[in-house]
């Protein structure tokens, strides 16, 4: 192992242990997991950054073992249970899934079900197929993954304007001599959806197109989530009332604007990338969650949780 990613192992080491080891004992407080694409690495890699992706063998050893050691539970009774509304047998989990890759519905339905769990899917509606893929999709197959630019062109065009960045991502292409990806088939169509739904899963929202909503003008953001929402609602024909921020960052993904505009969207949660345990003092438009990712981190969290 390098030596420079031990402070930073030790770092998330920490962590799970401040966040995890009481939470196993509080039954009133929730572990939000946030998960994004499940499949084999070289699968995910076309698509998605194999960092956010889990293998569906190793998300099925996950569930199974959360099935039985935690209450598997959406986000409706994780608020009645942290407001102290029930009697919890166990400590609670909660499964999410950000941006509604295909393969969300190919392999993690299917396990969920085998298990008898749940799940939130957070869709960015936008990008429901036959629609265009979603836009880091499309960042990925025009610019090579070996190119560092991907990054800062990341950085670049998550803080623009839908129609801005959609100029950018047709130039990009333009200039690699590329087509942009919009016609890739990676995202979830609406049938699917409303299979998640009919399955037991519950439909969330993560905006209309994917932006950084506190880089974009306020309208901007407003509109990325109400049409967002009216547009599931009109998939799944039923209230869409959760939501995902988009983009990474401890802290960046929303302001106090960025909460005000999601309440008067009508939303009654938003989860976010900053990791912690939801309880009684949660923000429920800025609710924790804890990422699950491949190798180091993954293991380890999943032993705080006393998987052996």
């Amino acid at each position: 192992m390098s030596i420079r990613r031990i402070p930073s192992r030790a770092h998330v080491a920490w962590n799970y242990a401040a966040w995890v080891l009481p939470f196993r004992a509080m039954r009133r407080r929730v572990l939000v997991l946030r998960y994004h694409a499940i499949g084999r690495p070289e699968d995910v890699a076309a698509y998605a950054s194999p960092g956010i992706s889990v293998t569906r063998e190793r998300f099925d050893a996950q569930v199974g073992f959360l099935t039985r050691h935690y209450d598997v539970i959406d986000l409706d009774a994780a608020a009645a249970r942290v407001a102290g509304e029930d009697t919890p047998r166990r400590p609670g989990v909660v499964i999410t899934f950000d941006d509604g890759y295909r393969d969300n519905f190919e392999h993690a339905l299917p396990v969920l079900r085998k298990h008898g769990a749940t799940g939130t899917f957070y869709v960015v509606a936008g990008s429901v197929w036959p629609g265009p893929a979603l836009w880091t999709v499309r960042l990925r197959h025009i610019v090579p993954r070996a190119d560092g630019s991907v990054r800062d062109l990341t950085r670049k065009l998550r803080a623009l304007p839908a129609d801005l960045r959609e100029r950018e991502l047709r130039e990009l292409a333009a200039r690699a001599g590329r087509d942009d990806g919009a016609g890739s088939r990676i995202m979830m169509d609406a049938a699917e959806i409303k299979a998640m739904v009919e399955g037991g899963m519950t439909i969330g929202a993560h905006t209309l197109t994917h932006p950084l909503l506190p880089e974009v003008p306020e309208a901007e953001a407003r509109h990325e989530l109400v049409a967002g929402r009216a547009t599931l609602e009109a998939i799944v024909g039923r209230p869409v009332t959760h939501l995902s921020y988009p983009n990474p960052g401890d802290g960046a993904q929303h302001d106090a604007s960025v909460r005000a505009a999601a309440r008067e969207a009508g939303y009654v949660s938003a989860t976010t990338s900053t990791g912690g345990i939801l309880s009684r003092s949660s923000d429920p438009l800025a609710i924790p969650r804890v990422g699950v990712t491949p190798g180091f981190q993954e293991r380890l969290l999943f032993r705080f949780l006393g998987e052996r």
